[in-house]
């Protein structure tokens, strides 16, 4: 029983990692995202800058996301409200969060796999994965059979405590340049990462597995002999 919740609790360490490199990934990908879209959602006219200017926010903007370095958000063709920078730095200290998660997961992780040093083990690893491997599928549904807006403003009143969230155009005009359907195709890229995550993990488990299988049946053949 108590090796049972154990590798649960392996599993779930690997689940979170695997969810906050997805996220991570999302992030630092999100500039070639963008300069895709740029033109199909026709953010020059609804921003009244021209593209190369909205590129250069964006990377501002993300910049001061990213980096714990940068203090201050400065952007050379918008104005900001006071509640619109509250709200970047509520997002700053979840970027924050998610890459502490990230590099304290990964070096758990590292060792948790050095120390599971058996088929049974591997195995009981691999189920309890599988268990966790519905929820980017469930959200996947979600996306397909919901209103996208709902799910993003649902979402939004989770992560937030306050209404920041909620742009104004006339106070930050910003919000002209990152529209609701470029977060849909961020979405949809975190689905899809994360399930490669899950299924290049899998793969790595199915190959401990045989690999252990192997030299089982090589130990017995030896000892037969």
């Amino acid at each position: 029983m108590f090796d049972q919740i154990k590798n649960y609790f392996k599993s779930l360490i690997l689940f979170i990692t695997g969810l906050t490199l997805s996220i991570f990934l999302v992030i630092i990908t999100s500039p070639v995202i963008f300069s895709f879209l740029i033109k199909p959602l026709e953010l020059s006219k609804m921003s009244g800058i021209s593209n190369s200017q909205i590129m250069n926010n964006f990377l501002i903007i993300l910049n001061y996301l990213v980096n714990p370095l940068i203090r201050n958000l400065n952007l050379p063709n918008f104005t900001q409200s006071p509640e619109g920078l509250n709200h970047f730095y509520d997002v700053k200290n979840l970027f924050f969060i998610n890459n502490l998660v990230l590099v304290i997961g990964l070096v758990i992780s590292i060792i948790l796999i050095k120390k599971t040093n058996n088929k049974k083990r591997w195995l009981t690893l691999r189920q309890s994965i599988h268990l966790f491997s519905f929820l980017p599928l469930l959200l996947a549904g979600l996306l397909v059979f919901f209103d996208f807006n709902q799910i993003f403003i649902t979402f939004h009143k989770i992560l937030f405590h306050n209404s920041n969230w909620i742009f104004n155009p006339d106070k930050d005009p910003v919000i002209t340049i990152m529209p609701e359907d470029f977060f849909k195709v961020e979405v949809i890229l975190f689905v899809v990462i994360f399930l490669v995550i899950l299924l290049c993990f899998n793969c790595f488990l199915h190959f401990k597995i045989k690999k252990e299988l192997l030299l089982n049946n090589s130990m017995d053949i030896t000892i037969s002999r």
